[in-house]
């Protein structure tokens, strides 16, 4: 396995490039390993370690993003049961500009949107990984 590391404004990017036919038993401890990570350095004129509290705060706004996906969810399962179809499958009409406009159907698409939003946000913070 190849690193390679460049920077970016300030931020690290390191590539991880394989071999096309498999990795090494070191690179087989981990089960994903993304094409680029980034790393951050945090600096502090306290004694004290940053890493408890990061931790903490990063658990405290996973929890938030995931009480917005509950919310979320609950209100497509809502409008699903109303319309009697799919998220997935409004969206496909709604796209192919086979439902009317209505302001339902327009707050139909943004809760999706901030849905597909939130996921995207909650599953970031649950790939963070702390190095010692």
């Amino acid at each position: 396995m190849g690193v390679s590391k460049r920077l970016v404004k300030g931020v690290k990017l390191y590539y991880l490039k394989f071999s096309q036919y498999g990795a090494t038993s070191n690179e087989l401890d981990k089960t994903y390993l993304p094409e680029a990570m980034t790393e951050l350095t945090l600096l502090s004129p306290r004694q004290q370690s940053l890493k408890p509290l990061v931790q903490a705060a990063l658990q405290n706004e996973l929890r938030l993003f995931e009480a917005g996906l509950r919310r979320a969810q609950a209100r497509l399962h809502e409008l699903e049961t109303r319309y009697g179809f799919s998220t997935a499958e409004f969206v496909r009409r709604y796209e192919n500009d086979e439902l009317g406009e209505t302001l339902e159907l327009a707050e139909w698409i943004g809760e999706n949107r901030l849905f597909e939003r939130l996921q995207e946000k909650a599953q970031t913070l649950r790939e963070v990984q702390f190095a010692d």
